[in-house]
């Protein structure tokens, strides 16, 4: 009894060393326990804002993206169109280099014959010679331009031409009362002009008779006989 009571220290003392290693095993294997994470509001918030500035941003550098394509595709059209404008001037001059090659003076009048005054283009068409109009009336013109006549303007020729009267020829050939009814079926703008002297003043020019026109373009304002 005495030998066993003398030895239970060392029975405490291994008791306590396996308590401590199971209480060491324990805390070392058994799992902590996770605390919840503390969410702060006002981070959350920031955080949803600046997420809809981003999804506004990229909205709006989607619709400039779209507004350039879109600008980009009426450049492009823009381009076909002056291009295309440049082609046919590039053709017109081209024809007009053309007529102007094709032209031919007309064979020397016969003795006697009336002197004439226009050169021939092609089979049928019939331009005047302007050449010595210069001279006489102080200023280059072209043939059958409906503007030399007193009284007619931009407007008034490009009217005419729509009625199919081109040429010196045409319109010395139309009587007043026609001209008239061109004139007041186009609008009040172009009633107040007065065609009377137009026929007279178309013929003077198609027949070459420079000196004359003159005369009488001198006498006139507008169109009509100045008082």
């Amino acid at each position: 009894m005495m030998f066993f009571l003398s030895k239970l220290w060392i029975w405490w003392f291994v008791a306590a060393l396996v308590a401590g290693v199971v209480a060491a095993a324990v805390c070392h294997y058994w799992p902590a326990r996770r605390r919840k994470p503390v969410v702060d509001e006002r981070q959350v918030r920031a955080l949803a804002d600046v997420r809809a500035a981003a999804g506004k941003h990229e909205a709006k550098v989607n619709e400039l993206l779209a507004l350039r394509a879109k600008d980009l595709d009426e450049l492009t059209t823009l381009r076909a169109k002056v291009d295309s404008v440049d082609t046919l001037s590039r053709r017109i001059k081209q024809l007009e280099a053309a007529q102007a090659d094709a032209v031919v003076e007309t064979p020397a009048p016969l003795p006697g014959a009336p002197a004439q005054t226009a050169l021939l283009v092609g089979a049928n068409d019939v331009v005047v010679d302007v050449s010595g109009a210069s001279a006489v009336l102080r200023s280059r013109i072209k043939p059958d331009d409906l503007k030399v006549v007193e009284g007619i303007g931009p407007k008034i020729a490009q009217l005419l031409q729509a009625e199919g009267i081109t040429t010196w020829r045409d319109l010395a050939a139309t009587d007043a009362v026609t001209l008239r009814g061109i004139l007041d079926a186009a609008g009040p703008r172009f009633q107040i002009h007065d065609p009377s002297t137009w026929p007279g003043q178309a013929e003077l020019l198609a027949n070459g008779e420079w000196a004359a026109f003159k005369a009488l373009t001198e006498e006139l304002k507008g169109g009509r006989v100045a008082r």
